[in-house]
């Protein structure tokens, strides 16, 4: 396995749809332009800033405060499961499609002020 230097790395785990097993640490290059993520992977963390698309199914499980890159120009509508929340930056495209489908989100920098309505 081919090592990168530590500036060009970036690790993400992943898991598998079929059984939800959790695959050893992969390590990215950001250079590998890593534009979209597949249907039935989930990348947990950050998602890198090559990344404009997240297919159908790409998320099976629940994700919650999840940041939604604003370099993202298109997400299927049953890329996550409902119940799913999100952070999202003001007028970006993931607000836009948060919005539409239904998902909750904050805005990245904004606290939460739920505790209001309690």
């Amino acid at each position: 396995m081919a090592t990168l230097p530590p500036d060009e790395q970036e690790t993400a785990w992943y898991e598998y749809a079929s059984g939800y097993r959790t695959l050893p640490t992969l390590t990215l290059s950001l250079s590998a332009k890593l534009n979209t993520i597949p249907a039935g992977f989930c990348i947990k963390g950050l998602l890198p800033d090559t990344v404009t698309a997240i297919a159908s199914q790409a998320y099976l499980s629940v994700v919650t405060d999840f940041k939604l890159s604003p370099s993202l120009d298109d997400i299927a509508v049953d890329a996550f499961v409902k119940g799913s929340t999100f952070v999202v930056e003001a007028g970006s495209y993931a607000e836009l499609w948060c919005g539409e489908n239904g998902f909750g989100y904050t805005l990245e920098g904004q606290d939460s002020l739920d505790w209001l309505n309690n």
